[in-house]
């Protein structure tokens, strides 16, 4: 059984390179027969690989970036908590002095 939809050998045009001559539009014809070409052919078209691969090689490529952002994350985080226990400390003090102040208040005649 044949399929005769004109898109039956096509890819979607997300799917497309962008042309620099275009100015970066993608035409929405351009996936047409794709799969009737030869690969080298093809990836002169369409992007060969998918998303998952291609954010693992970005990961790859940039893992140094992505490694030193989590480690600078990690320290502003911890910083951000030390200052954030000082300050429940101090409340806790100032509490504290504020209850004896009220007790030697109630308690004088």
């Amino acid at each position: 059984m044949k399929n005769p939809s004109h898109e039956r050998c096509s890819v979607p045009h997300s799917c497309c390179k962008t042309n620099s001559s275009s100015g970066g539009i993608v035409s929405i014809k351009c996936g047409r027969n794709v799969l009737n070409m030869s690969d080298y052919d093809a990836w002169f078209v369409v992007n060969i690989g998918n998303c998952p691969d291609a954010a693992n090689r970005y990961i790859k490529e940039n893992v140094m970036i992505i490694g030193g952002s989590c480690l600078i994350a990690v320290i502003l985080l911890a910083f951000v908590d030390m200052i954030t226990n000082s300050v429940i400390d101090e409340i806790n003090i100032i509490r504290k002095i504020y209850e004896h102040v009220n007790v030697v208040a109630e308690a004088e005649p």
